[in-house]
C-alpha cells in the first residue's frame, strides 16, 4: 500500500484535522453510529486529494468503510450522511466493551479495586457499578456515568456498551483507550479496557452534585461541595471489596474491605469491619 499518493500526500492524517473531523461527523460513523472509526477522504478520494482538508472527510467504521470500499454503499450516501451524521441524530457514538467473564478487576487512577460491585456512590446514587453474571458463561455487566457539572454528560455506560455525547469538545478513540478532552490539553475522562483482564480510569476529572473526583497516576482524590479533601489515596494500593468509596452527605463510609499497600488520607469518615494490611492511614 503506498504511503503517499500521486500529489505526494501522506496517508497520515494531522492531528488537528483528525480532531475537526471527528468533532464534525459526532464522534462516531456518519452512516451507523458506531464510534470505532476510520478516517476517510470522501471527494475526493485520497488518491486523488492535494490535502487533508476535513470539509472532504469523515469518520467510517469498519463495517461502513469496506461496503464503501467495495461498492456497496455509494460516495453520494456517505455525502448524504455527512450533512446530518447518525451521531448527530441520535445525539451519541456507541460502541461495545468485552468485559470478560472473570471477577472483575477496575484501575481508578494509581489504586486498584478487586472484585467490587459499587465502586463510585455519592448519596446513594452510583456512579460506576458491576453486576455479576445472571447466569452461567454470561460476563459481567459495566455501568457507568461520568458527568461535569458545567458539560454535562461526557460518557455513560450500560451493560457493556459505551454512549459519547456527541457535543462533546472531542472524543478520541485509539486502539483500547477512549480519551474525552473538554479543551486542547485538557483530558477530561481516559479509559481502557483490557480484555478478560482489567478496567482502567487513566485519568478522570469530573464533578457530579459538587462532588469533584479526581484520578490519575498520581493518586485519586475527592473533594465536597463545600471544598473539603475528603479522600487523597496517593500511594497506588488495592482495595478488595463489594462497596469501595459510598460516600454520604460529605463523609465517607469504608466497610467491610481489604486495604493493602495503600496511603490514605481521609477527612470525614470511618472504617468498619476493614482489614488494613501495610497501610498508612491519615484520619483527619
Amino acid at each position: 500500500m503506498a504511503k503517499v499518493n500521486k500529489h505526494g500526500l501522506s496517508r497520515d492524517v494531522p492531528e488537528t484535522v483528525k480532531r475537526k473531523v471527528r468533532k464534525n461527523s459526532g464522534f462516531g460513523c456518519v452512516i451507523c453510529g458506531v464510534a470505532i472509526c476510520e478516517y476517510e477522504h470522501v471527494d475526493p478520494e485520497w488518491h486523488d486529494a492535494q490535502s487533508h482538508n476535513p470539509k472532504y472527510m469523515t469518520l467510517l467504521c469498519g463495517s461502513c468503510h469496506a461496503k464503501k470500499t467495495r461498492g456497496l454503499l455509494s460516495k453520494e450516501t456517505v455525502k448524504e450522511a455527512m450533512k446530518d451524521p447518525k451521531c448527530r441524530q441520535k445525539g451519541f457514538s456507541f460502541d461495545s466493551l468485552d468485559f470478560g467473564k472473570g471477577n472483575p478487576v477496575v484501575q481508578l487512577g494509581n489504586s486498584t479495586f478487586i472484585n467490587p460491585m459499587f465502586l463510585i456512590v455519592i448519596d446513594n446514587v452510583c456512579l460506576l457499578s458491576i453486576i455479576p453474571p445472571v447466569l452461567k458463561g454470561e460476563p459481567y455487566k459495566l455501568h457507568a456515568y461520568f458527568q461535569n457539572d458545567e458539560e454535562g454528560q461526557m460518557l455513560k455506560i450500560v451493560d457493556n456498551i459505551w454512549y459519547s455525547n456527541a457535543e462533546n469538545w472531542d472524543v478520541e478513540s485509539k486502539g483500547r483507550v477512549l480519551t474525552i478532552r473538554k479543551k486542547k490539553g485538557d483530558i477530561a475522562l481516559k479509559l481502557e479496557n483490557v480484555p478478560n483482564e482489567k478496567f482502567i480510569v487513566h485519568k478522570i476529572n469530573m464533578s457530579y452534585e459538587g462532588y469533584k473526583i479526581y484520578g490519575d497516576r498520581k493518586g485519586l482524590k475527592v473533594v465536597t461541595p463545600s471544598g473539603n479533601e475528603l479522600l487523597t489515596m496517593d500511594f497506588g494500593g488495592k482495595v478488595t471489596g463489594k462497596i469501595a468509596l459510598n460516600i454520604i452527605n460529605e463523609q465517607l463510609s469504608f466497610d467491610k474491605l481489604t486495604f493493602e499497600n495503600a496511603n490514605i488520607i481521609v477527612k470525614g469518615g470511618a472504617f468498619s469491619n476493614s482489614i488494613l494490611k501495610n497501610c498508612n492511614i491519615n484520619m483527619s
